[in-house]
C-alpha cells in the first residue's frame, strides 16, 4: 500500500491492517456523446406514409478502473493511468467509436387493413485509436486469444413488420415481427490486459458483434364499450448473441475474453383491461405471464464458475434467468379534476386543477441457486452434485406508489406542486436472499440449524428500497 502519500507502493509489514477491504476499487469513467439526428415523413398517395431516418452517434469514452488496490501490480503491460504500481487489475483508455443507423418504414392502409413495413440499418465503426503503434501489444494478444483478426466495424440489417386488421365493428387483431441489434457495452470490448501475474486474466475483446432479439407478438383488442377495452397478446422472443467468456490456455496460464457465445428465450402472455378518461378517472389493470430462460445471467458466468470449479461448473443447460418472474399483477388509477372543474364529495366542493395517481403492483419473488445444505434439499443431489441453477424462489414483492400534482397560477406565472410517494405501505420487499435458508434474515450456524438472525445477518442489501418521499415544485414561463 501507499504509507507515505507519494502516489509509490510500499511494501506492507505482514500485518492485516483492520478497516480495508481488499475488493474495493478506484473508477472513474467520463463519456461524451455527440448525435445527429434527422427525420423525414412524407404521405405520398393516400395509402402511403413514408417515414425515414438517419442517426449518427460520436462517443469519446475516458475510462480508468484500479481493481484490489492494495495489491503490488506487476504486469507485463503497463499503462498511463493512475499509481501504476498499484491494482491486480488496471484498466486505462480513451476510446472514440462511432455508431449509427439508417432506416425507412412505410405505413400502408388498404380498407381496413393497417400494415407497416420497416428496414433498419445499423453500423459501428471501431475506435482508431486501437490501430495505432502504441497498442500493438495488446491488439497482438487479443488477436492471439479469440484467433481473430481485429475488424474495422460490424452492420447488421433488421426487417420489421406490423399487421392490424379488424374482424369485427368492436375488434382487431394484431401481429408484430422484427429483428432487433444491440450493439454490447463498451467496457466488454476495450477492457485491456494490463492485469498482475496473480490475475485470472480477463480481457475484452474488440471483434465483439451485435446481440440480435427476433420478436413475435400476436393480440387481439376487443372494444368493451366507449370506456373499456380489452387487449390480450402473446410474445415469443430469442436472443442471440449474448455475452459471456470463452477461456484458452496460453503456455502455463489461461487467459479468458468475452464473446457473443449466449442464447435466451422468453415467452409469454399478457392482458390488459383499460379505462379511458371519464368521470373524472381512467386507468388499467394488467396481468402478465412469462418466463426467460438461458445458459448464463451475467457476462462474466463463465468466468467465475471456471474460476471456482474448472470447465465442468460452467452449465450446459438452460435455466431460468435473474430476472425470470412467472407472475405479475399492476393495478393503476389515476383522477384529474380539471381546470373550472369544482365537483363535489360527500357533499364537499373540490378544488379544481388537480390529479392524484395510484400505481398497485405485485410480482412473484426472483429465483435463486440454493447450497447443498440447504433444507431438505440433499435428498435429490447425488454425490457431488450441485443443486440445479435458481432451482429455489423468492418471496413475492408488492408495493403501492403515489403520485400527486396540483396546478395553480400566481402573478400569471403557472406552478405545479408535486409530491411523489414510493413504497407508501414501507413494505419490506426482499430483493436477495442466504442461499442456505432462503431468508433474507437469517443464515444457518456452524451446526446447520437455523437459527434467528443477528444484526449482522439483517443487511438492508436484501431488501428493495423503503417508504420515499419526494417533494417538489415546477414553474411553467
Amino acid at each position: 500500500m501507499d504509507l507515505n502519500g507519494n502516489g509509490q507502493w510500499d511494501d506492507p509489514d505482514g500485518f492485516y491492517d483492520q478497516g480495508g477491504e481488499r475488493r474495493q476499487y478506484y473508477q472513474n469513467r467520463h463519456s461524451t456523446l455527440w448525435t445527429l439526428k434527422f427525420d423525414l415523413t412524407s404521405q405520398l398517395r393516400k395509402e402511403h406514409a413514408i417515414k425515414t431516418g438517419v442517426v449518427l452517434e460520436y462517443n469519446k469514452l475516458s475510462y480508468a478502473d484500479i481493481r484490489y488496490p492494495y495489491y503490488r501490480y506487476n504486469g507485463a503491460i503497463q499503462d498511463n493511468g493512475l499509481w501504476p504500481e498499484h491494482g491486480i487489475f488496471r484498466t486505462f483508455y480513451v476510446r472514440e467509436p462511432t455508431r449509427g443507423a439508417l432506416y425507412m418504414a412505410d405505413q400502408l392502409e388498404y380498407g381496413t387493413m393497417i400494415a407497416k413495413l420497416g428496414l433498419r440499418y445499423d453500423f459501428y465503426i471501431q475506435s482508431k485509436d486501437i490501430f495505432q503503434p502504441g497498442i500493438d501489444q495488446e491488439l497482438n494478444e487479443v488477436q492471439i486469444v479469440t484467433g481473430e483478426k481485429v475488424v474495422r466495424g460490424r452492420n447488421k440489417i433488421s426487417p420489421r413488420l406490423g399487421v392490424s386488421y379488424p374482424i369485427t365493428d368492436v375488434a382487431k387483431v394484431y401481429f408484430n415481427y422484427g429483428h432487433y441489434y444491440q450493439l454490447p457495452e463498451f467496457q466488454f470490448m476495450y477492457a485491456r490486459g494490463t492485469q498482475g501475474s496473480s490475475a485470472l486474466r480477463l480481457i475484452g475483446n474488440f471483434n465483439l458483434d451485435f446481440q440480435k432479439t427476433v420478436s413475435y407478438e400476436l393480440g387481439i383488442q376487443y372494444a368493451i364499450s366507449d370506456l373499456y377495452r380489452l387487449d390480450l397478446s402473446g410474445f415469443y422472443k430469442d436472443i442471440y448473441g449474448l455475452l459471456n467468456t470463452r477461456s484458452v490456455s496460453r503456455g502455463t496460464y489461461g487467459t479468458s475474453y468475452y464473446k457473443n457465445d449466449d442464447y435466451g428465450r422468453s415467452r409469454g402472455l399478457e392482458v390488459q383491461l383499460d379505462k379511458t378518461y371519464g368521470n373524472y378517472v381512467s386507468g388499467y389493470v394488467n396481468y402478465q405471464y412469462g418466463f426467460a430462460y438461458g445458459k448464463n445471467s451475467a457476462e462474466v458466468s463463465n468466468y467465475y464458475a471456471q474460476a471456482v470449479g474448472g470447465a465442468e461448473r460452467i452449465p450446459l443447460q438452460e435455466y431460468p434467468l435473474d430476472w425470470d418472474i412467472r407472475h405479475q399483477i399492476t393495478l393503476n388509477t389515476d383522477v384529474r379534476i380539471n381546470k373550472g372543474d369544482h365537483p363535489y364529495l360527500f357533499g364537499l366542493r373540490m378544488p379544481d386543477n388537480w390529479g392524484i395517481n395510484i400505481l398497485w403492483q405485485y410480482r412473484t419473488g426472483y429465483p435463486f441457486t440454493p447450497t447443498k445444505d440447504f433444507p431438505g434439499e440433499y435428498i435429490y443431489l447425488v454425490g457431488s452434485q450441485d443443486p440445479p441453477t435458481n432451482s429455489k424462489r423468492m418471496p413475492a414483492n408488492s408495493k403501492v406508489d403515489l403520485r400527486f400534482n396540483k396546478d395553480f397560477s400566481v402573478w400569471k406565472l403557472n406552478y405545479t406542486f408535486s409530491v411523489w410517494v414510493n413504497n407508501v405501505f414501507n413494505k419490506r420487499n426482499v430483493i436477495d436472499v442466504y442461499r442456505n435458508t432462503g431468508r433474507p434474515d437469517t443464515q444457518q450456524n456452524l451446526f446447520g440449524i437455523i437459527m434467528p438472525g443477528d444484526e449482522i445477518d439483517k443487511t438492508p442489501l436484501n431488501y428493495e428500497y423503503g417508504r420515499n418521499i419526494r417533494v417538489g415544485l415546477s414553474m411553467q414561463f
